[in-house]
């Protein structure tokens, strides 16, 4: 029997229907009649369905298949939510009363739909991203005025869409009224310019809807007519549907601009509600100063911007309307050990919010594995391990994809400080060969980005320096025939011990089925692009016309 495709827009509106019934509980056996009493009721319930609404069921039968596909999906939604939905929100606030928007015009369904059409996300972990930002969302306040600000710190896993969600909870609160956004974003301007970048597009482009996103660069006393505060729009009706944003580096001196930005309009000062988004909260914001001293300098600026201080540490005249401030890290223990919760200070004060991950995410676990795990949580008498941690009662090995390094070839790394240079170690070699075979395969797959492996042997900067030459040697000293043959044989290796069987052996709860993972090509596929990149060559990253990072074809060696 042929599936049909629910997906496709001919079925929009009765799912949409269908959804309805969900929001407010509506048991399945009266959604499967259309709450209706009965088949015959319910024929005459879809016939007007079509002739009212332009459904287009073509019989009960029908119908009863899309129900059916609903429930599955919803069941199977549950399911996941209940394995890996693990968002815990610490927090002894009020909440507010927001909820999801619906409207085809909102900033959000904009950004969910651009998350499910352009990015590839699936469908549930989207709908996972959603119900942990509008959870986030209701800690945060529209109205500080009488108020401290709301400060409150959202941990992630390293690399498990930390920015996706970064975004959506900007959309989300786009939606709602709040109208600056502040992303404080690293101290390297080439990856803020790729924040702000990626942000802007993800909110802003291909964006016609209900409001009307404007990007502000490097906000000062000196901002050009037409970026000054004064001259922009922050007025709370129908008719203002202007949203800022800005990505500031945590510079102390970007951060004093930013402040003498605010303060130059106290009128359009008061109808501001800001949300801060400090990603990795835990770089630059934290204040390392010892005890009594005065606190670093770009820590000391972002208090007073969220406290509402101007560049002398004195309470500007007027009060925002809301001041929101949340902080993301992978590495919550400085801001929450160094800080403490008096009002100089990004002590997340207000709430805590652990990310859930989802089924397609390679963290720690996923590779390293565990080992007793409930021997490690015993001590814990309030969780409980079935339902907190599902699939964890047992150890898991992790995945087959960790090799271990020869003692004796550990020695050479060791021993780097009393020789002058370092002849390349054997698995060293393989580690760069396999590093070379992954960047043709996504080359191959037509994945263009610029691919990073990291060599980390030493803490030294003399010693990495010595890795670096030993690579750069191997490079020039290799003949290409010599390396592709090295490539070849870990190619051949590795293909075989790890393969898409072993793989859902040891991963088996992975969201994406197999015909949507990309199968090992043949080593003849790849040859051509490891040619192409072998004879570029080692290179170093330059910068275009605009001072942009320019990467070319081959490898570039970057030392530290």
């Amino acid at each position: 029997m042929q599936i049909k495709d629910f997906s496709i827009p001919k079925y929009d509106d009765p799912v949409h229907w269908i959804n309805k019934q969900i929001e407010h509980d509506i048991d399945w056996r009266e959604i499967r009649l259309g709450r209706q009493k009965d088949e015959e009721t319910l024929k005459n319930f879809l016939k007007k369905k079509e002739e009212e609404d332009y459904w287009q069921i073509d019989s009960i039968e029908e119908w009863y298949e899309l129900v059916d596909y609903k429930k599955d999906y919803e069941d199977k939604k549950l399911s996941v939510q209940e394995a890996h939905d693990s968002t815990v929100i610490l927090s002894d606030g009020e909440e507010n009363d927001v909820h999801l928007p619906n409207s085809e015009g909102s900033a959000w369904i904009h950004y969910k739909n651009k998350l499910l059409n352009e990015k590839g996300f699936q469908q549930h972990v989207v709908d996972q991203i959603e119900k942990t930002n509008i959870e986030i969302l209701r800690k945060l306040s529209s109205d500080t005025k009488q108020s401290e600000p709301i400060k409150g710190m959202v941990v992630g896993n390293v690399q498990s869409g930390k920015t996706a969600n970064m975004a959506a909870l900007m959309a989300l609160a786009a939606d709602w009224g709040w109208n600056l956004f502040i992303v404080l974003s690293g101290t390297i301007e080439s990856l803020r310019l790729q924040t702000q970048q990626r942000l802007f597009d993800d909110l802003a482009n291909d964006y016609d809807g209900n409001i009307s996103w404007e990007l502000l660069e490097h906000p000062s006393k000196k901002s050009n007519r037409g970026a000054r505060l004064q001259d922009l729009r922050f007025e709370s009706n129908s008719s203002c549907n202007k949203r800022y944003m800005t990505v500031c580096l945590k510079y102390a001196s970007r951060l004093k601009d930013l402040i003498l930005w605010l303060k130059q309009d106290g009128k359009n000062y008061e109808h501001l509600k800001i949300l801060i988004i400090d990603d990795e909260a835990d770089q630059a914001s934290v204040n390392t100063a010892a005890e009594n001293r005065e606190r670093k300098a770009v820590s000391k600026r972002i208090s007073e911007l969220v406290e509402g201080l101007d560049e002398k540490n004195e309470e500007l005249k007027t009060k925002c309307q809301a001041m929101n401030y949340i902080g993301y890290t992978a590495t919550p223990y400085a801001n929450v050990l160094a800080e403490g919760p008096e009002k100089m200070s990004v002590y997340p004060s207000s709430f805590i919010a652990a990310l859930g991950v989802s089924d397609e995410y390679f963290g720690p676990q996923q590779i390293f594995g565990y080992t007793n795990f409930e021997d490690g949580i015993k001590d814990y008498p309030d969780i409980d391990i079935i339902k907190d941690y599902p699939g964890m009662t047992k150890d898991y090995p992790g995945m087959d994809i960790i090799r271990e390094i020869p003692k004796k070839e550990l020695e050479l790394f060791k021993d780097l400080k009393d020789k002058n240079e370092l002849s390349m170690p054997n698995q060293l070699k393989k580690s760069i060969c396999w590093f070379l075979c992954s960047v043709c395969c996504m080359r191959l797959w037509n994945m263009e980005k610029p691919v990073s492996m990291l060599i980390h042997t030493s803490q030294k900067t003399e010693e990495h320096e010595k890795v670096a030459i030993s690579i750069e040697q191997w490079f020039k000293n290799t003949e290409m025939n010599k390396i592709i043959e090295e490539c070849r044989e870990i190619f051949e290796y590795e293909t075989q011990r790890f393969s898409l069987d072993d793989f859902r052996s040891q991963y088996p709860s992975y969201g994406y089925k197999d015909e949507e993972i990309n199968k090992y090509p043949s080593f003849s596929q790849i040859e051509p692009l490891l040619k192409e990149i072998l004879n570029v060559g080692l290179t170093h990253i330059g910068l275009d016309d605009e001072d942009d990072l320019s990467y070319s074809r081959g490898v570039h060696l970057c030392k530290r």
